[in-house]
């Protein structure tokens, strides 16, 4: 059996079987190869380094990196794809289904109870970035925790997001821009 073949049934049996996204693939990417020989314990945790330093999901990552090892561009190719490719058959199996059953009472019913969880979940996302970024926690003496303000960070976060929402600024412009004035700010 070809490196490339094994590369593909390993990936895709992988991204199959395993729920919990990319850190819980990472043990069995890390079985299957010390069980197949293609990486020692130590050339697998360098691997593991890289893919956590670089830009991208860490399974998928992992999988291109040890694809690359194993099978060159190709293998990288391969693994890769495989890695993901369950993932896109399920995504593309629901969205037929859901184009089939979109007006039926039962999903429109689902759709509203979702919109107000998926609603305070970015709302806590929000709150929760926030609060990180303008009120920093403080450790004092006798390891006492006090929060202060971070006023600068407070003004990138008022103008970004009185920009965003009042001229509908477009959010990737948004993000560069608070970017832009928070390097400004914090340089100083």
């Amino acid at each position: 059996m070809s490196v490339l073949f094994q590369l593909m049934a390993v990936f895709f049996k992988i991204g199959l079987f395993t729920i919990g996204g990319g850190l819980a693939m990472l043990p069995l990417i890390r079985s299957e190869m010390l069980a197949l020989g293609w990486m020692s314990e130590t050339e697998f945790l360098d691997v593991l380094a890289v893919a956590e330093m670089t830009p991208g999901p860490m399974a998928v990552n992992t999988a291109t990196f040890v694809g690359f090892r194993v099978g060159g561009v190709a293998g990288a190719l391969v693994a890769t794809l495989a890695l993901v490719l369950p993932s896109l058959l399920v995504v593309c199996l629901l969205g037929a289904v859901w184009r089939r059953h979109r007006n039926a009472p039962a999903s429109v019913r689902v759709l509203a109870l979702l919109r107000p969880v998926v609603a305070g979940l970015v709302l806590a996302a929000a709150l929760g970035l926030f609060a990180a970024c303008v009120l920093p926690v403080m450790i004092g003496e006798g390891g006492f925790d006090a929060r202060t303000i971070d006023w600068r960070g407070l003004v990138v976060f008022a103008l970004v997001g009185g920009a965003t929402w009042r001229y509908r600024v477009n959010p990737l412009l948004g993000m560069a821009g608070g970017a832009l004035v928070g390097f400004v700010l914090y340089s100083f």
